[in-house]
């Protein structure tokens, strides 16, 4: 090959680098690309680490006395300006009048003091919301990998004096994997909608560890064109009565919500494949509802105190899979309509005030399942369709555990404990034993899995909480980096990494943070104990990088060192690791 063949081979595969990275490669203005860790009170997820502050650089007021929103918009616009960057909102109240859009890339977080069971109460950054009232605009909205986290939102006109104002969605999820985190939603009408408008395509939404007491929906998710995530969601009108923000009983929550049968989670089209982990329910008319064809998996789930537990309007064909927690109903657990096919519960406890299963239609399974309480009809009634009942534990002793309506076409009851007596079913379906197989004596050796409680991240502390500020964070670009994907800057990164490791100790860290750009890396560099390797992307979920770490160092060398190396105690986060020259 010769040398001028090789050139141009370099300069054209660098070039179709670029146009997939989709990253300006021009120097990128540093006004507000230098990083700062933010004095936060309350929250304790990872270290804040921000660009842009919205009180003390573009003067939002925090005391709650006049309007920010465009205040917190210009930041936000200017964030985008920088390519993406952290805008920080101080502890404080922030009347938001007019609505907000995160622009693409940028992430709007404050201080947020997470809910616990002892502690209930809203403290650190509160958006006080009056906008929306006769409105369709929702009051936040989210652009492609932008997200919002770390904050309390609370709407102070909404007290129920009479039926609830009927407020637009709190926040709207246009783009593709913008995302919501670490959001108490004290009192909004609708909480969070994922759902394309005027032709977008939503993919990959993504709302982990929201807590609150939305009143009519929580969460709907309807159309998005990938896989959904919402992992640690909490609703029950706790999280407004005892919120501290104004005197309302939970009495009158729950009313006011029954009243408009308010639903915590509304699944809609396209959420096939999804993932629901880690859903608190409670006090709500529905916790869950299926308005369309869909198909996530449920993991630890836990449902009290709801008129309906599930209530299966429509599924896809491949159905839902719900494994692990408790469904309690004051009316009833499951329902199950014509539309709804292939659902299974595995390892769930049933209880109810009055009927536990109704099953309509299509496939419907339960294994290693608990039936404790009920108090009409059978524990499950089919209808018609498929049933499966395997491996499960009846603890009422009275008579109606399992009926089997005439139109069952075909049904296992296998291998199913009664506390005392004998499993009473009723079994009306025309269908031979071929195809009804019922077997109350045969006990199944199950094999026993050890599960669990998802184990959530509420903390990504990876070194020493550093001092706020600026003493504890170094940028690279300070240190010579140019970010163009052109120049080797691995000794500006090392040189910023070794000055961090000087005053870096186990009482408080540094971080090294990483502006926007292409940084390219010809040799390996150690991040040294007690630091922590930062980019620009607080978005977990971004699926195009700005931080991006072009590697290049022991190619044709497996057995080489590793391009980064972490000392103990030390980390890294919201970096994109990229090999230019691995291509197809």
């Amino acid at each position: 090959m010769t040398r001028k063949f090789k050139s141009n081979l370099y300069k054209k595969s660098r070039f179709i680098i670029y146009l997939l990275l989709l990253i300006p490669f021009q120097l990128i203005s540093q006004s507000y690309n230098k990083g700062k860790i933010a004095n936060t009170e309350y929250s304790t997820f990872d270290v804040p680490v921000y660009t842009i502050n919205a009180v003390t650089d573009f003067n939002a007021d925090n005391t709650g006395m006049s309007d920010a929103s465009l205040e917190i918009q210009a930041a936000l616009n200017e964030a985008k300006k920088e390519y993406g960057g952290i805008v920080f909102l101080p502890k404080g109240n922030y009347l938001i009048e007019n609505p907000i859009k995160i622009p693409k890339q940028v992430t709007l977080r404050g201080d947020w003091k997470k809910p616990n069971d002892l502690d209930k109460t809203v403290k650190g950054t509160v958006l006080h919301i009056n906008h929306g009232d006769g409105t369709l605009d929702a009051a936040i909205e989210l652009s492609d990998y932008s997200m919002i986290r770390d904050m309390s939102i609370y709407y102070p006109q909404q007290d129920l004096a009479s039926t609830p104002i009927e407020y637009p969605y709190t926040i709207e999820g246009l783009g593709v994997f913008c995302s919501v985190r670490n959001i108490t939603l004290v009192n909004p009408y609708k909480g969070i909608r994922y759902e394309p408008q005027n032709g977008q395509s939503v993919k990959f939404p993504t709302i982990i560890g929201v807590y609150g007491t939305p009143i009519s929906n929580g969460i709907y998710i309807h159309q998005t064109s990938a896989t959904p995530r919402v992992a640690d969601v909490h609703f029950a009108p706790d999280y407004w009565s005892l919120s501290g923000l104004n005197n309302i009983t939970n009495q009158k929550i729950k009313t006011s919500i029954h009243s408009i049968n308010g639903t915590a989670i509304l699944s809609g089209k396209g959420a096939g494949g999804g993932l629901f982990i880690g859903l608190s329910i409670n006090g709500y008319d529905t916790a869950i509802r299926t308005t369309d064809i869909a198909s996530p998996r449920v993991f630890d789930i836990n449902i009290s105190n709801c008129r309906i537990g599930i209530d299966f309007d429509q599924t896809k064909d491949h159905g839902w899979v719900i494994t692990g927690g408790n469904i309690h109903a004051t009316d009833t657990t499951i329902k199950a309509h014509q539309e709804a096919v292939n659902i299974q519960f595995n390892n769930i406890t049933f209880r109810s005030d009055n009927q536990l299963i109704n099953h309509q239609t299509g496939t419907l399974g339960f294994t290693k399942c608990s039936f404790n309480d009920w108090n009409l009809g059978s524990a499950i009634e089919s209808q018609s369709g498929y049933l499966s009942v395997v491996g499960c534990n009846f603890k009422q002793s009275t008579t109606d555990h399992i009926f089997i309506g005439e139109d069952v076409e075909r049904a296992v009851i296998y291998s199913n404990e009664l506390k005392d007596g004998n499993l009473d079913i009723i079994n009306l379906s025309n269908n031979d034993s071929n195809q009804i197989v019922i077997d109350t004596n045969s006990i199944h050796d199950f094999v026993q899995i050890d599960r669990i409680d998802y184990p959530f991240q509420n903390k990504q502390l990876q070194v020493p909480t550093p001092t706020a500020g600026e003493s504890h964070i170094f940028t690279v670009t300070e240190f010579g980096a140019i970010g163009n994907g052109i120049i080797d800057d691995t000794q500006a990164f090392q040189n910023a990494l070794d000055s961090a490791g000087i005053i870096a100790n186990a009482s408080a860290g540094c971080v090294v943070f990483i502006p926007t750009g292409v940084y390219r890396l010809e040799s390996g560099i150690t991040v040294p104990e007690h630091v922590e390797l930062r980019g620009m992307n607080d978005n977990p979920t971004n699926g195009y990088g700005r931080s991006i770490l072009a590697l290049f160092a022991n190619k044709g060398n497996p057995a080489g060192e590793s391009d980064i190396v972490l000392n103990a105690n030390s980390g890294m986060k919201s970096i994109y690791l990229y090999r230019p020259e691995q291509t197809w």
